[in-house]
């Protein structure tokens, strides 16, 4: 079927619902990281791609061999850290190091390769250590403590917006298909190698190792937020669903109407009292009726309707990832949100 774009209404404005040049280049370096590490490559896991302040070296732990490793010690701080679902620490009896279970710290007790290895400390011998970590067959008891590799608890059931560097490190190469296991380490200053690299250390250092750079928000594009519950509904004498989520508010979501693959499908803002009501309205269907949960109509005004509109158009944001998901193409929004808000 041959999908023609529709112009925005003299009412209404035009909102592109299609990945923005930003979450483009985030999507794409997801990608080529994805595929690096397929290979058996490493990259850089920044806290943000294009203005990094911290960079760590990623590779798969069931890739981890004597050269990589190596590599690892020498542009790093040498504190190689290998992250692994929770659930699995809880298998291998991977406690928490003292003091380590302060919130944000998740650092568990050295481990080595109980057989196979010398002191522990070489390259081979953690490579050894990191290959074991992500075997499923091991055992608690196939680990020495202490030791020279640091486990590292990633808890994989946080959204993908709340990940840090040892949830985001797993869930990349998860997406490889790869055993859930990611051994990562800081990287150091080209310059000054007391310090951490930054800046443009990071991106002289990805440019001459052909390293591909990710941030951790560029695995929020398009990731959805956790849903509270999602209920199929005939209102009106039309098939309509209704999708609760949360971001830093908690939103209701009603579709009214086939919506996919269509362009400039209205989108109304209401609240969560007389979202059901509006379905009524003249011109309802098909469309797209946004409430937030907990406010009567009486308590929001024409700043609550722009603070949601700045949602819809701001990328990755929860409200825009879930409208991009029913499968509309485009929206219109109308201009008169004061009185919108106003007319109860």
């Amino acid at each position: 079927m041959t999908i023609v774009d529709e112009l925005p209404t003299p009412t209404g404005v035009l909102i592109d619902l299609a990945p923005n040049s930003e979450e483009r280049r985030a999507l794409a370096r997801v990608s080529m990281g994805v595929s690096e590490l397929g290979r058996g490559g490493a990259v850089l896991l920044c806290d943000d791609a294009e203005q990094p302040d911290r960079a760590d070296l990623l590779f798969a732990a069931m890739h981890a061999d004597r050269h990589l490793t190596a590599f690892a010690i020498a542009h790093t701080s040498g504190f190689l850290q290998v992250a692994l679902p929770s659930t699995r620490c809880d298998e291998l009896d991977l406690v928490p190091q003292r003091g380590a279970d302060r919130p944000g710290l998740r650092h568990c007790v050295t481990v080595d390769a109980a057989e196979g290895i010398g002191t522990g400390i070489s390259a081979a011998d953690r490579a050894t250590t990191a290959r074991l970590l992500a075997s499923s067959n091991a055992t608690a008891a196939a680990f020495t403590r202490p030791g020279h590799v640091v486990p590292l608890r990633a808890e994989m059931g946080l959204p993908r917006r709340q990940h840090g560097f040892a949830e985001a490190a797993v869930d990349l190469i998860s997406t490889a298909r790869l055993t859930p296991a990611a051994m990562l380490a800081t990287v150091v200053g080209l310059i000054d190698a007391t310090s951490m690299a930054a800046g443009e250390d990071v991106r002289t250092f990805a440019a001459q190792h052909n390293l591909p750079c990710i941030g951790l928000s560029d695995l929020a594009v398009d990731a959805p937020p956790p849903l509270s519950f999602q209920l199929p509904l005939q209102l009106a004498g039309v098939r309509a669903q209704l999708t609760a989520f949360t971001d830093d508010v908690d939103y209701l979501c009603l579709v009214v109407g086939e919506v996919r693959n269509r362009t400039a499908v209205p989108l109304h803002l209401t609240t969560a009292d007389r979202i059901v009501e509006d379905v009524d309205a003249p011109g309802a269907g098909p469309c797209i009726i946004v409430a937030m949960r907990g406010h009567h109509a009486s308590h929001l005004t024409a700043r609550t309707a722009a603070s949601i509109t700045d949602r819809v158009h701001t990328p990755a944001s929860a409200l825009r990832v879930m409208l991009r998901r029913t499968g509309a193409r485009s929206l219109t929004l109308g201009r008169d949100l004061e009185s919108w808000f106003q007319r109860a």
